[in-house]
């Protein structure tokens, strides 16, 4: 298979990130990651790069009962992405998804598989923006991996939006939780917030937030530098 085209699909999704925070968060942060890595990537692809617009709405089930929420159910998420995807298969492409949202994971996971099974010369990537080495370099600049409209994304949407450093405090945060609690309970049954974090401060610092959305393109770049390599061996 010799890769000659590309196209980056961000996938986000609108959903309550606290009162400091807008409800495209996710959004915002696919589109950004996804534009600069269409750019970058180009430069070194001998083929086509095609961004296309972003997804605005996900998986966002767990954050039901907060306000401006808005998803749709997995079984319509998944027709739907299958659906859009499959139209786009053509031979010797590659569909790579930038993904800003954690509760598409799994749903995109089982599509990569599916569609890959199906499709021979088009292949997908779901990739995966925040990699053990991101949430490891999340951890160095902010203490922790902050899953959910914490530091990480605060300090990514102050890059983006070209906003001062601040710090504000979620009073109150008293996190009802244990690993994996959120496979069984809704985020607001556990961070009644709607902030998914331990440390009480949030910092918004656009510094950080460059350092690590250059981090984010540089692995996946190396990611799929890698991967081109192998499918391009692969016959």
């Amino acid at each position: 298979m010799t890769v000659e085209d590309i196209f980056i699909f961000p996938i986000g999704s609108y959903e309550y990130h606290g009162v400091e925070m807008p409800a495209d968060t996710d959004s915002v942060i696919a589109q950004h990651i996804a534009k600069d890595f269409a750019k970058n990537f180009q430069v070194k692809f001998s083929g086509r790069v095609t961004l296309l617009p972003v997804l605005n709405f996900g998986l966002s089930l767990e954050h039901k009962g907060f306000p401006q929420t808005v998803y749709v159910s997995h079984q319509a998420f998944y027709g739907f992405i299958w659906e859009l995807l499959d139209s786009m298969a053509k031979d010797n492409a590659i569909l790579f998804i930038v993904n800003g949202h954690g509760g598409n994971i799994h749903a995109l996971s089982s599509l990569e598989a599916d569609f890959n099974y199906v499709h021979k010369t088009c292949k997908l990537i779901a990739s995966l923006i925040y990699a053990h080495t991101i949430k490891d370099l999340c951890i160095d600049l902010f203490g922790e991996f902050d899953v959910h409209a914490g530091s990480v994304e605060a300090s990514l949407m102050a890059f983006y939006q070209n906003q001062p450093k601040r710090e504000y405090t979620i009073s109150g945060l008293t996190p009802k939780e244990f690993s994996g609690s959120l496979r069984f309970f809704r985020t607001i049954e556990l961070y009644p917030q709607g902030v998914i974090k331990k440390l009480p401060t949030v910092i918004a610092d656009p510094v950080k937030g460059k350092i690590l959305h250059d981090a984010i393109l540089n692995q996946l770049h190396a990611d799929l530098t890698i991967l081109l390599s192998k499918l391009n061996n692969f016959s």
